[in-house]
């Protein structure tokens, strides 16, 4: 049986305050219409300490081709490794998909590590892409395919795929489970689904908005009720993450999948990632008491800034003000709020910044259950309103996959920020993590306790913008390094 082997590139340094990786989703999902003609061997650098050895383990025998998934910055670099080892053991072709490929796939398949690029979503498009790679026929009549001919890249757009619940299910068991299995505050074992696909949102700075066709689509309750059912009896998974974009488009369909999990008696927690504002004030005090009582104990929500003006150039369709009404609906029901923040946009001020932080500091006053992600730096995606801008402004756009690959979650490379604006981002990057009540991704006791004792003076910075001597930063790396040296150790009985 001819094999085809898939990598999981690393991320960045962030992933080491996960308790557990993301399981490949992505590589899942364009396995899963293959697995009955074709072996299937996923190398994952995350949870792989010797993947190199795997991979070149891989390599040996009949290797039809080596996908490679990535999403734009320092994932990149760590997929053009595995590449070049790809290139020098075999002769399969490489191929490039997720998201950074699918906004630049023209420059992705320039790259001489790159063969093919499988553009947008490949549950279709690359199980045919192998399939006329077995036959001998050109895999370029499939929609979605990219490659370079007489020195141009050529390709055609895939047709979006709206009916997710003809889609095979996903082939858990090429994969070893265990690893991808967390645990949440609690100690309860966790473990990520994805329910829909997409966004019908349109912030500027969104890859969504980037596409053609970026309509929500969500699989069919039932389809998602009975993979949960699977993971808890098979996997003892008792807490969920859910990764959509945007989970609550359709609250019908989002209280048949609660009224689902509260008729099978769970008794599970889960937190939603994709979550709206606007979509908060729409529902009912039903509907909320329904999410209550289905589990739900956290919503993650796009906060993005405290200032209006911003929000407004953001097109988040949302006001300050409506923020704070969500706020005090899921603080009443008793769910916790995970506020995700952007910033570094074209014409913001001191001021725009002060805002953010006086609503930092305004929403986690004296409530344990508000916590924030790191203040992320705008990345212009391609495609987006916020790209245009930032290439109108004078962006020095990279002209290679290595030059993507510096794109990072605490760096402002933006081309109208001065260098003392870029510094003071960089350095407020993970201040409304640590101000929250508790540092999510920390589990120690110990290190819990130095934060707690470090709070007030961060929340007295934060208030006055001050961010010199950026301890926080560098500790959080110290702690990650730390992390990641334990990883790639050998498990300890209890951890076993």
């Amino acid at each position: 049986m001819k094999r085809i082997v898939l990598i999981q590139p690393r991320a960045g340094y962030l992933e080491s305050f996960q308790s557990a990786p993301l399981h490949p989703l992505a590589l899942l999902s364009v396995s899963a219409a293959l697995i009955d003609g074709y072996e299937i061997r996923i190398v994952d650098q995350r949870v792989d300490p010797r993947w190199m050895a795997s991979l070149a383990d891989a390599l040996q025998g009949d290797v039809l081709c080596v996908g490679v998934t990535s999403m734009t910055g320092p994932q990149i670099s760590h997929g053009l490794q595995a590449s070049r080892i790809v290139r020098e053991a075999t002769r399969a072709p490489i191929v490039w998909g997720g998201v950074h490929p699918s906004v630049l796939p023209a420059q992705t398949v320039a790259h001489p590590l790159v063969d093919f690029v499988v553009e947008g979503e490949g549950d279709l498009a690359f199980p045919e892409m192998v399939r006329a790679l077995d036959r001998g026929t050109d895999p370029m009549e499939v929609p979605g395919v990219w490659t370079v001919r007489s020195g141009d890249a050529i390709g055609a757009r895939a047709a979006t795929i709206l009916d997710l619940g003809a889609l095979p299910p996903l082939p858990y068991d090429i994969i070893d489970m265990e690893p991808y299995i967390g645990r949440d505050l609690n100690g309860r074992r966790r473990f990520s689904i994805k329910t829909s696909r997409g966004c019908p949102c349109r912030c500027y700075f969104c890859h969504q908005t980037g596409k053609k066709d970026n309509r929500w689509r969500a699989r069919p309750a039932a389809h998602v009720l009975d993979e949960m059912e699977w993971l808890i009896r098979d996997h003892g998974i008792e807490s969920f993450q859910i990764l959509d974009d945007n989970f609550f488009v359709d609250l019908a369909r989002a209280e048949e999948l609660l009224r689902g999990i509260v008729s099978r008696d769970w008794r599970i927690a889960y937190v939603v990632n994709g979550s709206r504002v606007r979509d908060i004030l729409r529902m009912s005090d039903d509907l909320l008491r329904l999410l209550a009582r289905s589990g739900c104990v956290e919503m993650q929500i796009g906060l993005e800034s405290g200032s209006q003006r911003m929000l407004d150039h953001m097109r988040k369709d949302q006001t300050v003000e409506q923020l704070r009404d969500a706020n005090a609906r899921l603080k009443l029901h008793g769910i916790a709020r995970y506020y995700e923040l952007v910033s570094g946009h074209r014409g913001e001020t001191i001021e725009d910044l002060r805002a953010t932080a006086r609503l930092i500091l305004e929403l986690s006053a004296d409530d344990p259950h508000v916590f924030f992600s790191p203040l992320e730096n705008l990345t212009p995606y391609p495609g987006t309103e916020a790209y245009r801008q930032a290439v109108e402004a004078g962006m020095n756009i990279p002209e290679n996959l290595e030059g993507w690959s510096q794109y990072g979650w605490d760096r402002a490379l933006l081309p109208w920020m001065d260098r003392g604006r870029r510094r003071m981002l960089e350095r407020f990057h993970l201040f409304p993590t640590v101000i929250s009540a508790r540092v999510k991704t920390e589990r120690s006791r110990v290190i819990q306790a130095l934060f707690k004792l470090y709070r007030p003076l961060a929340r007295f910075r934060v208030r006055h913008l001050i961010f010199a001597l950026p301890l926080e930063l560098i500790l959080f790396r110290i702690a990650a390094a730390m992390r990641g040296r334990a990883r790639a150790s050998p498990a300890r009985p209890e951890e076993v």
